[in-house]
């Protein structure tokens, strides 16, 4: 193991504790509340556990609070691995548990609870020891500092109010946006980044025919070490963004920050010639990065975005020859490919990367992880030559700039391998730490937020498209306490099936939408059984923040992510209908100008397929609500449509709900919500549980749905005539690590 980096990875803590304290902050404070948060402490307690299921005794277990000035003391697990932790606030925050013979780990806790609830119990937490042969990597996903990072109001100038980078201060400031997640990547063996950009400080040879060329400033790399980065992949399409003077400034650029790199060079020959060899915990490995675009615009052999010999600078190209020479030189190393391509923003991988990934596993890659549709993937699972292997399609953005809301989702992959006896190697473990981009700085999400991303991955998992029988497959992935987990066996995992009777109303032959009530995170829909010929139609929720509930790991309580908010549209704790937050519209009689609450970012649709609207409102003197939805294919607004109007008055939470079918073509949706002037004083709605319902899959009673799913609700169409009253059954199938 490299002891140096060991070193470097003591301070992280403390750094991140000085930041927090200081009053720079990524966005804009949070608006007014109706009611301050409850002002009571909480009790935490929790297990420690080996991976064993053993009591781990004399485990350091601190909280740490990002909005906290100075942090509780530290307590330690008894000889029965339990603990307890006095007086939390009721916020988000990370608890840190470290022994000197396991890997520190940082698990993200959801503290906001009602103030009836004075003990949260964190469950069984679990350390994974360290040993020789073993070795913890972790993988994060596309990055870079520039663009919106230095110049928030696009504007052109530099070191303005809100700017996240500013010229005096690069490198503190590349450290402190990455503040939230820094000691999590600190905690790994090595830890590698996707690097979507070029590395200089004279960009004035951008490429001729890129509508988009990225750089970063060289003092932001030092950063990125500075939060326990170890090495970066330059592997892309973006690394020729200003020409060979720009890989050759990168190059420089990276060895001057200490970081391993890899993936491109001043020839093709050269940039194969970057695979990192490390041997860490006597766990020999080999990493390179390649990829698969070769040009963007004409394809003139000048300007192509890859590296030839002998002497055309750029990214080692992920041709069969490279990945094969790569695999062939890593020997008996653990090899893991880290491949560039595919399609920007699909879900899925493209038909070539797919046999990318197979080529690699079943020549000799222990893993394959994958970048560039900025999007979250699932995972997948390849049979190699000894054992089947593991292939994260793609992390989603890590650190960057994008504006579209599926973007904000990505996942920390952490991967535990370990050396065999007969010189081989096995993936030990694969766990997933979810995590958002609030204001482009990347935040770890807790509670029910964590658990929503991770049914996403297992959905998108499950859901991979098989058709091209390629060896490709997904893995079984589910949340589970406080990670996400991924695996190939089904040896790994246990799975228990319940069946929950459900009655319901029809009328005019549908039932409306019927929520999946699980019971538990791992819980999806397995199977639906009715006796009444109907059409069974599965929806998701496609709005990830319609609770108001504040889940991210960032000291704030109560931003509300995802919404525009203002003086008269805000967040607040008094009225709720579920949980801890609800949003309230706020409008005197006096008052000119309309109140609305609106979607921050479009919300992606697929336009050919109806999508349910519903949620829940509260009036107290209240002016009409109304409840309209806009919606864009790409930046052209297609159509605006007032679906609910709620009356004016006071009454008690009443669910609205409606379907609408989108124009075709659309593919994304803005959401609003206004309050109209009220009769007389101050009209004041409340708002909470917004769902858009997209209505995407029909199934046959009985019939058997791939499981793991992220299907929140079901609806019955087309329901046997004269039929009013409709008998199913929900079966629920729950997952769990052995």
């Amino acid at each position: 193991m490299d002891l140096s980096k060991f070193a470097r990875r003591s301070g992280p803590l403390a750094f991140a504790m000085t930041i927090a304290a200081q009053a720079w902050t990524a966005h804009a404070a949070p608006a007014p509340t109706l009611a301050a948060a409850a002002d009571e402490t909480l009790r935490l307690r929790g297990r420690v556990l080996d991976r064993q299921g053993r009591p781990l005794a004399g485990v350091t277990v601190e909280a740490f609070d990002f909005a906290a000035p100075v942090q509780r003391p530290a307590v330690v697990s008894g000889p029965d691995g339990r603990f307890a932790v006095p007086d939390l606030a009721r916020r988000s925050l990370l608890l840190r548990l470290s022994h000197h013979s396991h890997y520190v780990e940082w698990i993200p806790l959801d503290l906001q609870r009602p103030a009836r609830v004075t003990t949260v119990d964190a469950g069984a937490l679990v350390l994974t020891a360290r040993r020789s042969g073993r070795v913890r990597l972790m993988f994060v996903g596309d990055t870079m500092f520039g663009r919106r990072f230095v110049d928030a109001d696009e504007d052109g100038v530099e070191g303005e109010a809100g700017d996240l980078i500013r010229p005096d201060s690069r490198t503190a400031d590349a450290a402190r946006v990455l503040r939230f997640v820094g000691d999590v990547l600190a905690s790994a063996d090595y830890t590698v980044a996707n690097l979507e950009c070029v590395v200089t400080d004279r960009p004035d040879t951008p490429h001729p025919y890129k509508p988009y060329v990225l750089h970063s400033h060289p003092d932001t790399m030092r950063g990125l070490v500075n939060v326990g980065v170890d090495a970066v992949s330059s592997g892309n399409n973006h690394v020729f963004d200003f020409l060979a003077a720009g890989v050759s400034d990168t190059l420089t650029a990276l060895a001057a920050a200490g970081l391993d790199d890899t993936g491109a060079g001043a020839s093709e020959s050269a940039a194969l010639g970057t695979a990192i060899a490390r041997t860490l915990n006597k766990v020999d490995l080999a990493l390179l990065g390649l990829s698969h675009m070769r040009f963007d615009g004409p394809d003139l052999a000048a300007y192509r975005l890859v590296a030839a010999d002998p002497a055309k600078s750029g990214a080692l190209y992920a041709s069969a020859d490279n990945l094969g020479q790569f695999l062939a030189d890593a020997g008996e190393a653990f090899a893991v490919p880290m491949l560039h391509g595919g399609d920007e923003y699909a879900r899925y991988p493209t038909a070539d990367m797919r046999a990318l990934f197979v080529a690699a596993i079943e020549g000799g890659a222990g893993l394959v992880v994958a970048h560039h549709p900025h999007v979250l993937q699932g995972v997948g699972v390849v049979d190699g030559p000894d054992a089947p292997r593991f292939v994260l399609m793609s992390l989603g953005n890590f650190l960057f700039d994008h504006t579209r809301h599926d973007t904000v989702d990505s996942a920390i992959a952490v991967v535990d391998v370990e050396a065999r006896a007969d010189g081989g190697h096995d993936v030990a473990r694969v766990e997933l730490i979810p995590l958002r981009l609030d204001g482009y700085v990347p935040r770890l999400l807790a509670g029910a937020a964590l658990a929503r991303v991770g049914r996403s991955l297992g959905h998108l998992s499950t859901s991979l498209p098989t058709h091209t029988r390629d060896g490709l497959r997904g893995a079984v992935v589910f949340p589970s306490r406080h990670r996400v987990l991924a695996f190939a066996d089904a040896s790994h995992y246990r799975v228990t099936d319940t069946r929950e009777p459900v009655h319901l109303a029809v009328l005019g032959r549908d039932s409306g939408a019927v929520t999946f009530a699980r019971r538990g995170p791992a819980d999806s829909l397995a199977r639906v059984d009715t006796e009444v010929p109907a059409d069974i139609v599965l929806g998701r929720d496609l709005l990830d923040h319609g609770d108001f509930e504040d889940l991210d790991v960032d000291g704030e309580v109560g931003d509300a992510f995802g919404w525009d908010l203002s003086p008269a549209a805000f967040v607040q704790g008094r009225t709720v209908r579920h949980g801890v937050r609800a949003a309230v519209l706020r409008r005197a009689v006096t008052d000119a100008d309309t109140t609305s609450l609106v979607t921050r970012r479009r919300v992606p649709i697929d336009g050919d397929k109806p999508i349910t609207i519903r949620g829940y409102l509260r009036g107290e003197a209240a002016g009409a609500v109304v409840v309209r939805a806009r919606f864009f294919a790409d930046d052209a607004l297609l159509a605006e449509q007032v679906v609910f109007t709620q009356k004016p008055g006071s009454y008690d939470w009443a669910r609205f709900s409606t379907t609408v079918s989108p124009p075709p073509g659309a593919r994304g949706m803005h959401l609003s919500f206004r309050q109209d002037r009220p009769a007389r004083g101050t009209g004041v709605a409340f708002l909470d549980d917004v769902a858009a319902i997209q209505w995407e899959r029909t199934v046959a009673a009985g019939e058997a749905i791939p499981t793991p799913n992220d299907w929140d609700f079901v609806r019955f169409r087309d329901v046997a005539p004269n039929t009013t009253r409709l008998d199913a059954v929900f079966t629920h199938r729950r997952y769990a690590a052995n």
